[in-house]
């Protein structure tokens, strides 16, 4: 019998004590897991926490390169070979792939020193092919002639480029479609050797025939050709026995004139040199006896324009008469398909020569040749096909280099 006062409780034990907060414990854990008690009830459990999902990377859009391009930002293809760069807003999403088979073939003549890269973009979901900021396209190829093309869906297109000579090659585009780097399958070549003796007799031309070459029409001229004025025997290049000293910026300033003048517009033009018997591109015997000639005579510039074009000149004065020569050549992609088709390529790609009334020298499957005496200053426009390399070019000769000129209209 309990002997304890009323209200007293017998002390526990403590091991009765750990048990019964043991089963405390337990209770509030299974009270807990089954959502009892408060304001909770019924309320599903708090998710819990988890990094968040790694990004997925750009490539997994197959290409080269996916990235952002805009607002000064650039992408870079994984082979290092193209880098796109754009200052323009909003940023685009660019998408670039090599194109590995069944793409475009390289036009006759030319060869690809990248792959044919394809160039896509997006702005948000939106495709863009036509660009509101221009895009700067540079490749990284070996050194020497090279220029960007881009494809039409039919045809290989130029795209005027700056070559810097050490094997960076950059262009710009509004449009986005398949690109590459080519070079002339030829190479760089040895000329006729610039010590050569100039003729001394003038080259007399074919018969013209009455075809007008302009930037307004290329109808048929009526009447006869004006006849060719002949210089005179004291006109006659003969070789100087020594030339002065180069001023280092006279080959600079002679190509950047000659080329603004005939492109009619500032073009950018690089690796300006004295000639010295090196060209880019092999050029029928008649001009690089043209060539060869004015070298023996007078100090010869040699330069290059829009990555991959030849531009030679020379300015003279000998026996008081005043001598001027300049020839540019164009590589190109396709031969004309007829003689009007020439005359209207010609004249856009030298605009600043179409002033003269030309008349048709030659017309055949691989060479159209146009001239025009004005003056003292004979002019030569053509198209050629030269070691399976199309070309177009002009030559214009003054004073004691006009003869030389005409040379160039007799191509066969």
């Amino acid at each position: 019998m309990d002997q304890r006062p009323p209200g007293v409780r017998q002390a526990h034990s403590p091991r009765e004590s750990a048990v019964k907060l043991l089963l405390s414990f337990v209770g509030l854990t299974i009270c807990l897991l089954a959502g009892c008690g408060g304001d909770d009830v019924g309320k599903a459990p708090e998710p819990t926490l988890t990094a968040p999902p790694t990004a997925v990377p750009a490539t997994a859009e197959p290409g080269v390169a996916v990235g952002k391009v805009g607002d000064g930002a650039s992408l870079r293809s994984t082979d290092g070979k193209l880098e796109l760069r754009s200052d323009g807003k909003p940023f685009l999403t660019v998408s670039v792939k090599a194109i590995e088979k069944g793409g475009p073939a390289a036009p006759k003549g030319w060869a690809f020193q990248t792959p044919v890269y394809e160039i896509t973009a997006r702005d948000g979901e939106r495709p863009v092919t036509k660009l509101s900021d221009a895009f700067d396209l540079t490749f990284r190829v070996s050194s020497g002639p090279a220029t960007v093309m881009y494809h039409d869906g039919k045809d290989w297109v130029l795209v005027e480029s700056e070559n810097d000579g050490k094997g960076s090659v950059t262009a710009r585009t509004d449009h986005l479609t398949p690109f590459v780097v080519a070079n002339p399958a030829v190479g760089t070549v040895t000329r006729i050797s610039a010590t050569a003796t100039a003729t001394s007799s003038v080259p007399t031309p074919l018969k013209p025939t009455q075809t007008a070459l302009s930037t307004a029409s290329t109808t048929p001229l009526a009447g006869t050709a004006e006849p060719l004025p002949s210089p005179s025997p004291s006109a006659t290049p003969k070789p100087s026995a020594t030339t002065s000293p180069v001023d280092t910026n006279a080959a600079s300033n002679a190509i950047k004139n000659v080329v603004d003048r005939f492109k009619n517009r500032a073009v950018k033009t690089t690796g300006a040199s004295l000639y010295a018997g090196k060209g880019t591109v092999p050029l029928p015997p008649s001009i690089e006896t043209a060539i060869a000639s004015v070298a023996s005579q007078s100090e010869l510039f040699h330069g290059m324009y829009n990555g991959v074009n030849e531009a030679i000149a020379s300015n003279a004065s000998m026996g008081g008469v005043a001598a001027t020569f300049s020839l540019l050549v164009e590589p190109r992609t396709s031969f004309p398909s007829n003689s009007t088709d020439a005359q209207t390529q010609l004249a856009a790609i030298f605009p600043g020569a179409t002033g003269p009334k030309y008349y048709q020298s030659v017309s055949n499957s691989t060479t159209y040749t146009y001239y025009a005496p004005s003056g003292t200053t004979m002019y030569v426009m053509g198209y050629i096909v030269y070691q399976g390399l199309p070309m177009a070019f002009l030559a214009v000769g003054s004073g004691i280099y006009y003869g030389l000129a005409i040379g160039t209209s007799t191509l066969q």
